[in-house]
């Protein structure tokens, strides 16, 4: 039983880290501009495809496609913010972005589909398994956890040691102070936006790692829907809660298939997502803020 407990907490944080990495970029965006970015779901799967191809042309594992899929998520996030979000983000309709997000989505999933049909495809990366008393390990797992500190510290980094992040956390607590002290709150914006999409697309050349066979056009509304309720189990708009909040959803991935398997009648991973949204449904009612989200 306790060997049991060691490897579901193993496996929930380390999925848990991924799912955290990846909300990381909604909810930055969120917390900058107020825009719920639901071209998050492509930008997710594009950055798993980009690990893909990596894979197949030039031979590089997951992890080492990271630097690929960050500048693809830059230059992404940079056009999207230009071509579309920054003309519909001062619109008096609050729900322009959030059409133009869902409909420019659509499009990128169609796109995906044309141009690579929608085959499931997926990376066999293995490098072995690593055996312990308490529980057995991928080593491929261990490589993915230890990127997600690596790129978490990085972030950190960024939002609290330069003078991009002390922007972006001005224009998170008041854009209109922030630019009566001289920050350039349109370009801090463009680098919020970018930013946030680099680390869907680093997130999507992660999860590939847990998707052997997994990778199609449409895998990304399945992670949007995990990305929602982890920010706001976390809290919208900070960063650090979308972490918290990967951690809960990555060990309740675990946990409910085995416990929900002692109930007769019950298909235990079909009963998994209810229980996501339960708990987001708990969490709206008791702490609508999420964990670390800003009291009002």
């Amino acid at each position: 039983m306790f060997e049991l407990i060691v490897q579901i907490v193993v496996y929930g944080v380390i999925i848990g880290a991924v799912y955290g990495l990846a909300t990381m970029g909604l909810n930055l965006i969120w917390g900058v501009m107020r825009v719920v970015n639901f071209t998050h779901a492509e930008f997710l799967t594009l950055g798993a495809y980009t690990a893909y191809w990596a894979w197949v042309l030039i031979g590089l594992n997951p992890i080492a496609s990271i630097p690929l899929s960050a500048l693809l998520g830059f230059v992404i996030g940079i056009l999207t913010f230009y071509t579309i979000i920054y003309r519909l983000l001062f619109s008096p309709d609050i729900h322009s972005t959030l059409v133009a997000t869902f409909a420019l989505g659509i499009a990128l999933a169609e796109l995906m589909k044309v141009l690579w049909t929608a085959d499931y495809r997926g990376v066999p990366w293995a490098l072995g398994v690593i055996k312990h008393y308490w529980f057995s390990l991928p080593i491929t797992y261990i490589f993915t956890f230890i990127s997600c500190i690596i790129i978490i510290v990085i972030v950190y980094f960024i939002l609290y040691r330069t003078y991009f992040g002390k922007s972006i956390r001005a224009v998170i607590w008041d854009s209109g102070a922030a630019a009566i002290c001289g920050v350039n709150v349109k370009t801090t914006l463009a680098l919020g936006f970018a930013l946030g999409s680099v680390l869907a697309f680093i997130g999507g050349s992660l999860i590939v790692v847990y998707l052997p066979t997994g990778i199609n056009p449409y895998m990304g509304h399945i992670y949007l829907l995990r990305c929602f309720v982890i920010a706001v189990v976390g809290g919208l708009g900070n960063p650090w809660g979308a972490l918290i909040g990967g951690l809960i959803l990555g060990l309740l991935e675990q946990i409910s298939p085995i416990v929900l398997g002692y109930f007769p009648g019950i298909e235990p991973f079909s009963f998994t997502p209810f229980l996501s949204f339960l708990i987001l449904i708990i969490v709206l009612l008791v702490m609508p803020e999420g964990i670390l989200g800003r009291r009002r």
